[in-house]
């Protein structure tokens, strides 16, 4: 994978099960790259704290071990002991990316990534290192960034000094086979052909345009045939011998940072560091990070308008930050953060909201996104009104800041920060052992490893000239301001991507309405403290979860943590009506009433988030109820289930309020199929087989919206008060009075219901040995995307066991065949699962070459072909892959989060007995290599299955879709 910058299709709207997404663009870089030093020895930016020095700071929650060394070749590494641990985890980060690439070859750092796997000195063949990881039910990648290389992988800790012989081999040894560049060149056109259509690269390729031409910003880092083809003439290098140049420049030890993570002790893990890692070569590299300003003057003071597939309707006010980690003690970003993104009555969201101007205000600062410098960006998500009246939005914005230079920088915000960032890490949940190695090599490159697990919440003081100094930043002589939506007219088009953009000066006139004032009254919010609070310990403990309520419409259970103690926890409360989403008109006033609910959400949202480390999400189950979840801290839990369901209550109707939601209920709608295809396939795959609630089609939905009326919703509203059925379950350290006195009280709060007993769902979907469904969608898009889904007919631990053991060898083997092989495609792969509770095991493909009916002739080949491959791989390989699988289930979770996910998956699928992980477990013990024979020959050979067949193409794509024969 090779991401510039870390784009997401974010803001994913709660209420419809984070399918119906906006598109949340953010111009800026969440990698923590860092500025330049002149020192060898590679020093951090972010200055030690005194704590540090004592060695790694944690919280007292944190059981991990943690350690750090310099080997004699500069290599600096990070390991982390933890026994509880199922699996080894190692990460390695080159400090060299992207904007490295010659301007000749754009994307070699790129291509470089790819072609270290293709074969090293001791492991000469192609892909040795994942197939050892995938055959040990291990995880692998590597992704290249701006200013960073990083490979990293999973396995079991008994295989681990296999991999990292493997690993350590193909970064010091590769042997750069010639016949190999071919491929992974094509496998780069493919995952660049399926970026250039998407609106987050469209976006990069217009920052790319817009800021200083001289920094590598503008290259294509993902790279493309066309940008890493041969050059020739003029003493011209090869693309071979640049990539061998470019690997002998660039890796070098002493800009690399490693991080293991295991269950061996920390002197075990440093041994196994030295031995295979000390041979790296120090070919004494300066510091490469580039410090070229992103911004010059410029390219500031402008008005940037791009047209993008999805209609977003946003307005973006982008800055010029330095990168300020000299001060990242005293929190600058993150103060200003909190008072830029506060929901309290007269901030600047709350006013906007107010004036349905706006449906949400999302600010980030990110001083590093480029190293030397990063960028502020407060996006707006404009209502109907607000994009004709962006001038007061900005406007308001300019007003607000002056507010805060005025009365916003003072020792009482200061001191509600310090309360938010203690409690965060006082509360730390341990991440997984990946994602810790991950987020360790990549940050050693900016932070003090001793720092990394406090530096975001670690906060000395208040410091007013810190504060300052960002805030001056935030003026209308450095904005950059983004007008986006699927309507802007553009003059310029891009190269590498589909889209286009405009760019000129922001006229004098703009600039005069800008400073004119918004005549909108701001206020800030009194600082608030919590009294301090004792996180006293739950003593009673119980194997499963207890039912502790069962009445007149209302049910609760309760599971406390087997493994941790502090007051964390997740409550899950399902209000439930098959009235909710019996017909498409029940369907959409449901999701209009909970877009509806959004305002109130997100200032309730804010401020548990913000002040009390309290989560709440609005989420639509399958079957069309709505949940509500609050998950962290649980001190004050009550407080926001009484709140949530109290504003729900008392929810206002005004005819504005209605048709704004609507807007956005009938645009998210519309935007479906400008999701990625794999997003898409998601969506449409589970319309096929009734895992969705929404099993309509987005044009009739939008046809229902347009008859709908105001007093539909408000009887959708009535009803959900009256004839709900409330069911809550939570997971942590509560107590059984704790648990019953908030589920008597958001019942109390909805008042009685018609519905008393919970409501009984029949199957609306069940596969038919033999048969096939066949869905063909028309995208926007160039790519074809095929999906083959084989669902089998009865509920069977056993044969869902048996296809996720196959899935650990069919994956790797696929992805070999068809991406590497073949060259077909960029994604490639293959997953066993459940459909309700259905074993299913499903095939998948995107391609920008090749046609649905290759795609699926290529699939029918690799299914028969891959028969005779099993029947050759031993009994052994079989028991491997699933006691990994086995040790996978078995191990202590990382976090409460995590413990708690199967106790709620059996809650929501009314499995009271919660054994599902048991017998699961079960199953896996007893499998062995002639029932996964047989599993494979009767679901993927001889169709004892239902098949689903998934086809989506653009009408550009090439050939037609794929027709069963009769």
């Amino acid at each position: 994978m090779c991401p510039l910058f870390d784009y997401e299709y974010g803001h994913t709207d709660m209420m419809l099960r984070n399918k119906l997404a906006l598109i949340t663009l953010a111009l800026m870089s969440y990698y923590a790259a860092a500025q330049s030093t002149h020192d060898r020895a590679y020093t951090t930016l972010a200055t030690p704290t005194q704590l540090s020095q004592a060695g790694f700071v944690k919280s007292q929650h944190d059981d991990r071990s943690y350690s750090e060394m310099r080997l004699d070749n500069g290599l600096r590494v990070a390991v982390v002991s933890d026994p509880s641990v199922a699996e080894s985890a190692l990460s390695l980060s080159v400090g060299v990316g992207q904007f490295h690439d010659p301007e000749n070859y754009q994307g070699l750092a790129h291509f470089l990534e790819h072609m270290i796997f293709q074969g090293s000195r001791s492991f000469p063949t192609p892909y040795t290192l994942k197939d050892f990881i995938a055959k040990h039910n291990g995880h692998y990648n590597a992704m290249t960034e701006a200013q960073l290389t990083t490979y990293f992988f999973t396995i079991s800790s008994a295989q681990f000094d296999t991999a990292l012989t493997m690993l350590s081999d193909a970064i010091a040894a590769p042997l750069f086979k010639k016949e190999n560049i071919d491929k992974e060149l094509t496998a780069i056109e493919q995952e660049w052909q399926r970026l250039r259509q998407q609106d987050m690269f469209v976006v990069n390729r217009t920052l790319a345009n817009t800021v200083n031409p001289e920094h590598p910003i503008k290259q294509l880092g993902v790279g493309n045939k066309e940008t890493l083809q041969n050059k020739t003439g003029h003493g011209q290098l090869s693309l071979y011998k640049a990539m061998q140049d470019f690997y002998q420049k660039y890796y070098s030890s002493n800009i690399m940072t490693l991080t293991l993570v295991g269950d061996q002790s920390v002197d075990e893990l440093k041994k196994l560091a030295k031995k295979h890692f000390a041979q790296l070569p120090n070919r004494e590299v300066a510091d490469p990070r580039i410090t070229l300003p992103v911004f010059t003057q410029d390219t500031l003071n402008k008005e940037i308008k791009l047209k993008t597939k999805v209609a977003a309707d946003l307005l973006m006010l982008q800055f010029p930050l330095q990168n300020n980690f000299a001060t990242w003690q005293y929190k600058p970003n993150a103060y200003l953060n909190m008072l830029l993104s506060s929901h309290e009555p007269g901030s600047l969201a709350a006013k906007l909201i107010e004036q349905e101007l706006v449906h949400m205000v999302l600010p980030m600062l990110s001083p590093n996104a480029y190293g030397s410098e990063g960028t502020a960006l407060i996006q707006f998500q404009l209502t109907e009104k607000g994009k004709k009246n962006k001038d007061k939005i900005i406007t308001a914005f300019f007003d607000y800041v002056a507010l805060l230079k005025q009365e916003g920088i003072n020792e009482g915000y200061s001191a509600e920060l310090k309360q938010q960032l203690q409690g965060l890490f006082n509360d730390y949940q341990k991440p997984s052992a990946l994602h810790l190695a991950r987020q360790f090599s990549r940050m050693m490159h900016s932070v003090p490893a001793k720092d990394i697990l406090h530096f975001d919440t670690y906060f000395s003081g208040f410091n007013a000239k810190a504060i300052e100094q960002v805030l001056n930043n935030l003026t209308l002589d450095k904005a950059r301001i983004w007008h986006v939506s699927g309507n802007e007219k553009v003059d310029t088009p891009l190269s590498y991507a589909d889209g286009g953009y405009q760019v000129a000066p922001l006229s004098k006139k703009d600039k005069t309405i800008y400073a004119a004032g918004s005549g909108l009254k701001f206020n800030l919010h009194e600082p608030e403290l919590d009294a301090a609070q004792h996180d006293a310990q739950i003593i009673t403990q119980s194997d499963k979860p207890k039912q502790l309520l069962d009445g007149k419409g209302v049910r609760a259970w309760l599971k406390t943590s087997k493994h941790f103690t502090q007051k964390q926890g997740v409550i899950a409360i399902s209000l439930e009506s098959p009235r909710l989403n019996q017909d498409l008109k029940s369907h959409t006033l449901t999701n209009l009433l909970s877009l509806m609910m959004l305002k109130d959400l997100q200032r309730l949202g804010v401020r548990a988030q913000q002040r009390h480390q309290t989560n709440l999400m609005l989420l639509q189950t399958s079957n069309g109820n709505l949940a509500i979840n609050i998950a962290g801290k649980t001190a004050k839990h009550g407080y926001y289930a009484q709140k949530l369901f109290q504003a729900m209550a008392d929810m206002e109707f005004k005819e504005s309020r209605f048709n704004s939601a609507k807007k956005l209920y009938s645009k998210n709608l519309s935007n479906l199929d400008k999701l990625p295809l794999i997003q898409q396939s998601e969506l449409y795959f589970g319309q096929l087989v009734k895992t969705e609630a929404m099993h309509w089609s987005p044009q009739e939905i939008i046809a229902q919206l347009e008859t709908v009326t105001l007093s539909d919703v408000k009887a959708m509203h009535k009803q959900l008060l009256t004839a709900t059925y409330i069911d809550l379950f939570a997971f942590g350290q509560y107590g059984e009075d704790e648990i019953k006195t908030i589920t008597h009280s958001v019942r109390s709060v909805l008042g009685d219901t018609s519905q008393v007993n919970k409501p009984v769902y029949l199957d609306e979907y069940k596969p038919v040995t033999g048969s096939a469904l066949n869905k063909k969608v028309t995208t926007p898009f160039d790519n074809t995307y095929l999906r083959e889904s084989y669902i089998y007919p009865q509920e069977s631990l056993p044969v869902l066991s048996a296809l996720k053991v196959i899935n650990q060898l069919f994956n790797n083997a696929i992805f070999k065949t068809l991406r590497t092989e073949k060259q077909m495609a960029y994604a490639v792969g293959s997953r066993a699962f459940r459909v309700h509770e259905f074993p299913a095991f499903s095939i998948f493909m995107e391609s920008a070459d090749a046609s649905l009916n290759e795609i699926k002739t290529e699939f029918d080949n690799f299914i028969v072909g891959f028969y005779s491959g099993l029947e050759q791989v031993s009994e052994q390989d079989i028991t491997t892959v699933k006691q990994g699988l086995i040790k996978e289930l078995k191990k202590k979770p990382e976090n409460i989060f995590v413990e708690s996910q199967p106790y709620f998956s059996d809650w929501q699928k009314g499995n009271y007995q919660f054994d599902s992980r048991a017998r699961y477990e079960q199953a896996l013990e007893k499998l062995n290599k002639q029932q996964v024979l047989d599993v494979y020959k009767q679901v993927l050979l001889e169709y004892q299955a239902e098949t689903v067949l998934l086809q989506l193409k653009g009408d550009d794509s090439k050939g037609g879709y794929f027709e069963f024969s009769k």
